[in-house]
């Protein structure tokens, strides 16, 4: 229920996390631990929230890798 997209927020990268309506309810609690742990120098920033009649949207920093580019193979 949830894709990436590349984004621009003030002048900035971003990726923007789109949620759709049924993973709503998880966009609270996403945006409490990453306020939470906003000062961490290994948890991704977070900018804004925004919605519109079908999704919401989370605007986070954009990482210049990929989970399975830094991830050790298993």
């Amino acid at each position: 229920g949830t894709f990436v997209f590349r984004g621009q927020f003030d002048g900035r990268n971003v990726a923007v996390k789109r949620l759709l309506p049924e993973c709503f309810h998880l966009v609270d609690r996403e945006v409490q631990l990453l306020r939470e742990s906003d000062e961490h120098p290994h948890v991704v920033r977070y900018f804004c929230t925004e919605k519109d009649k079908q999704f919401h949207y989370i605007a986070i920093e954009l990482c210049s890798a990929t989970l399975q580019e830094v991830s050790p193979p298993p």
